[in-house]
């Protein structure tokens, strides 16, 4: 019974990490870059300085990371530079590369560094 019990938790931690399900701290910063598609840039300044400032570091870096990719280069530019500013690193990038290839970078670094947040 003990096994099966610890086999559930671990199938559910498992799902949860998946994404299947967004806790609201997701959704919210979620909700910021998509605000970040907007065409008043106001409002897409206050987005990138709410996730900046308002989520935790370890839940909007996923979020951001993902957005790298984006088809608007608008979004992938802010998701950039929020990723600089929350993580204090800055990895070299040549503005000639695919989208997927700057955030493999991003991924690969944040596989070996998510300890620290």
């Amino acid at each position: 019974m003990l096994y099966t019990l610890a086999l559930g938790v671990a199938v559910c931690d498992d799902v949860f990490h998946l994404g299947l399900f967004p806790t609201a701290l997701e959704r919210e910063a979620l909700g910021h870059i998509r605000r970040f598609e907007s065409a008043d840039e106001a409002v897409r300044r206050e987005a990138a300085e709410k996730l900046v400032r308002e989520v935790d570091g370890f839940v909007a870096i996923p979020a951001l990371i993902e957005a790298l990719d984006a088809r608007s280069p608008r979004v992938r530019e802010l998701a950039a530079d929020c990723l600089r500013r929350i993580t204090n690193v800055v990895l070299s990038h040549d503005p000639a590369d695919s989208p997927a290839k700057h955030r493999a970078e991003w991924r690969r670094w944040w596989r070996e560094n998510r300890d620290r947040f």
